[in-house]
């Protein structure tokens, strides 16, 4: 856990006084980052190493307790009459046990390490993604402020020119459009005009004449049908 205190003390120590100083806040944040990426790569070399070890002690304990069980076997197997050669099983057997119950110890310190390692990479790597949003953040505004200053860029110059450009655009083509003269169009609107009344004429006349017709079933209907 010694390398993260460095590192945080590394890239934090003095750092806002650096920003105050350095007019490239871009390139200064992008090392910084770059520093934290490349510790972080160091960390998680160290953490395969760790897993390589726990796999490989986990692999001996269980060596381990196969050459425990052949001893116990052998020992309990050994003639009564050859004590040495039943001590010297026991003797191996314990010494298996020992060998073994270390290694179990070492494995147990070497998976809560793998863990914490773990967790502080996830940390490290959120740590830099989101740094690396916020610079990116930055830099976009950084590069808008620029270009505003330098004349590059006028949101509203640029809409009141595209407004401009457009109105003339259709200005180009209302005059060159088949059919849009004034005269023809006042022409063709007087025609419609006088269809349209012929029409309504025809219309009204139809509604007074059922209006002055008299009523079905009346004594001037019926004179009117005779007749």
């Amino acid at each position: 856990m010694r390398l993260f205190t460095r590192l945080k003390a590394t890239v934090t120590t003095g750092f806002d006084s650096l920003i105050s100083r350095v007019e490239n806040h871009e390139a200064l944040v992008a090392a910084a980052i770059g520093e934290t990426k490349a510790a972080a790569g160091k960390v998680r070399v160290r953490l395969q190493r760790v897993r390589r070890d726990t796999e490989t002690m986990r692999k001996r304990i269980a060596e381990l307790e196969r050459e425990e069980e052949a001893w116990r076997r052998r020992a309990v197997e050994a003639p009564q009459d050859q004590d040495e050669r039943g001590l010297e099983c026991v003797r191996r057997r314990r010494r298996a046990r020992r060998e073994r119950e270390h290694l179990a110890r070492e494995v147990d310190s070497h998976v809560a390490l793998e863990r914490q390692l773990t967790a502080d990479l996830r940390k490290v790597d959120e740590r830099i993604a989101q740094l690396q949003r916020r610079k990116n953040t930055l830099s976009a505004r950084e590069y808008r402020t620029r270009a505003v200053r330098a004349g590059e860029l006028d949101t509203r110059g640029i809409v009141d020119d595209i407004d401009e450009i457009l109105d003339r655009w259709e200005a180009k083509l209302t005059e060159k459009e088949p059919g849009t003269c004034c005269d023809r169009d006042a022409f063709e609107a007087e025609y419609v005009r006088e269809e349209e009344d012929a029409e309504l004429r025809r219309e009204l006349d139809a509604l007074r004449a059922q209006r002055a017709a008299p009523p079905a079933g009346s004594t001037e209907a019926r004179a009117t049908a005779t007749g």
